[in-house]
């Protein structure tokens, strides 16, 4: 359901600074409407009555609203904590609503609300809360809904009061950011909890193979690394992007970023980031996406989807609100490595 999008990895990622002011006419932000954003909001209030569902009918909602690549919005709202899907992709459900404690540069307290939301719930917070409502720099998502209190204790009887006068069930989740970095294996375990599909018989289908920034033609020889399977009556989509691992000799299906990481770290290309400590920011390589659970740690942070920063040399994600911690829990389990900036300009 990713479309993939062929980037170079370049020796000059690492000299570059992904946290340095560019002139605006360079950069790749693209400005959206408030009725354009209003899109995606309905989207979400749709999932979370709706409840669960196919991808087909997903697809079929997301049409209705004029919303493309619903492939792509999927993925940003599992990265946002509102959907889950099934493993095969075929399947989507709403998340329980719930409010996530993120990291706060000041004494208040902060939480983001993620899963199923109604139009009725967010009027009912803002009776009880400091609420702000805060516009992803690309648009193409439901805002984030931040709830802003001078001490976290007074997060549970507001849930008391939501819950009393809605019947809604709602949780406190807690810090997910930490816990999911707590709980995340490393990139080999992870590797192998991948879905594994048997009965692959590879002489029945062409194959290419990624070659560190596309697909090229190849003859299957069981080496480990990202392929495209295709018929071999040909066709103008590939059947199938999957990751085969010739130490278990399985081939494995994930998101479409995650295999990519994979496929990079198996070709000696290890990734990079960049901590800007001041801001609390991480910079990542656009072409070294992280796998989507270890990505969805970083936007939980701050309840944000990343910002694009094109430089000179390179395209980077910057994540907001990511503590040091954060970072060296996430990097170590990836095998990334990082360089820690003292940086003071705005990005």
């Amino acid at each position: 359901m990713e479309n993939p999008i062929p980037y170079t990895i370049v020796e000059s990622d690492r000299n570059d600074d992904p946290f340095q002011i560019i002139p605006t006419s360079t950069t790749q932000e693209v400005p959206e409407s408030e009725a354009s954003s209003q899109r995606y909001q309905q989207l979400l209030y749709w999932l979370s009555a709706t409840g669960h569902g196919t991808w087909e009918l997903f697809k079929k909602a997301c049409q209705a609203l004029k919303i493309e690549t619903p492939g792509r919005i999927l993925r940003r709202l599992k990265l946002l904590g509102h959907i889950e899907s099934s493993a095969d992709g075929r399947h989507w459900s709403a998340a329980p609503t719930s409010l996530v404690q993120i990291e706060s540069q000041s004494e208040t307290a902060k939480f983001i609300l993620c899963g199923q939301q109604t139009g009725h719930l967010l009027s009912m917070l803002e009776q009880y809360a400091q609420v702000n409502v805060i516009h992803h720099s690309r648009g193409h998502a439901p805002d984030c809904i931040q709830i802003q209190l001078t001490d976290s204790t007074q997060i549970n009887p507001i849930i008391e009061q939501v819950k009393t006068s809605l019947g809604l069930s709602i949780q406190n989740r807690g810090n997910v950011a930490n816990q999911l970095a707590e709980i995340l294996p490393e990139l080999k375990e992870w590797m192998l909890r991948l879905r594994s599909l048997p009965g692959i018989v590879p002489s029945l289908y062409h194959w290419k193979r990624f070659d560190s920034d596309d697909f090229t033609e190849c003859v299957f020889s069981q080496q480990t690394g990202l392929y495209q399977m295709w018929d071999l009556d040909g066709g103008d989509r590939s059947r199938l992007t999957l990751f085969y691992d010739a130490a278990t000799n399985s081939w494995r299906q994930g998101d479409w970023y995650g295999l990519r990481f994979l496929a990079l770290q198996h070709r000696d290309q290890p990734g990079i980031a960049r901590y800007d400590r001041v801001k609390a920011r991480l910079a990542i390589p656009y072409s070294q996406r992280w796998p989507q659970l270890y990505e969805r740690a970083l936007v939980l942070a701050s309840g944000q989807l990343p910002n694009y920063q094109k430089t000179e040399q390179s395209l980077w994600l910057i994540y907001e609100n990511v503590g040091r911690e954060l970072v060296q829990q996430l990097t170590q389990k990836l095998q990334v490595t990082w360089e820690e900036d003292e940086v003071t300009t705005n990005a």
